[in-house]
């Protein structure tokens, strides 16, 4: 979001469709990586051969893979769960953020989804104290984690010179404050 900011909504919904083809393309090159290395693995498995091959692709990859694919799709969490897993929720971010300011409300939406940050915060820790199962699958709400972020980082671009003004020591203070934070949620 910080970013992203272009002081004009004209420049910033001119940029969207742009960023979400690259990121569209960089989904679609991580997905074909991913399947040559799924059959890679599979042939090594299965010896090189004619029969193995045919094998793999109808057994392995078509059914597996495929029926894989549509839910990971549809989560919008591709295969390389490691550094990959955000690209389908930017484009979420992208496309929500489209709307937001299509419609000139960017400071409504930055208020929301603090709101939604601080409420799903407080009910994680409510349901992981209380050992609550909520039955809700977490990665249905993969597309819209970082969206909090994205307009934090947006606000904080939107309103750069009002932060240039803040002491270098508030700065320091809450980046010791984000620290501890961070350590206290890993230790309990």
């Amino acid at each position: 979001g910080y970013f992203f900011y272009k002081n004009s909504p004209e420049k910033e919904l001119a940029s969207i469709p742009r960023k979400i083809k690259h990121l569209l393309l960089l989904l679609l090159c991580s997905e074909a990586v991913h399947f040559a290395y799924y059959l890679l693995l599979q042939i090594d498995n299965c010896g090189f051969t004619f029969q193995a091959v045919k094998n793999v692709i109808e057994l392995e990859i078509l059914d597996l893979y495929c029926n894989n694919l549509l839910s990971r799709l549809m989560v919008f969490a591709p295969p390389l769960n490691g550094i990959f897993w955000f690209v389908g929720s930017l484009i979420v971010v992208y496309l929500c953020f489209y709307f937001i300011v299509r419609n000139d409300q960017q400071q409504t939406a930055f208020r929301v989804s603090l709101v939604c940050l601080a409420i799903g915060y407080v009910l994680r820790r409510i349901f992981f104290y209380t050992g609550v199962e909520t039955g809700f699958p977490y990665e249905h709400l993969l597309p819209f984690l970082p969206f909090p972020f994205f307009m934090i980082g947006y606000y904080i671009r939107e309103n750069q010179s009002r932060f240039d003004r803040i002491s270098d020591n508030v700065y320091y203070g809450l980046f010791v404050l984000g620290v501890c934070l961070t350590l206290l949620e890993q230790l309990v």
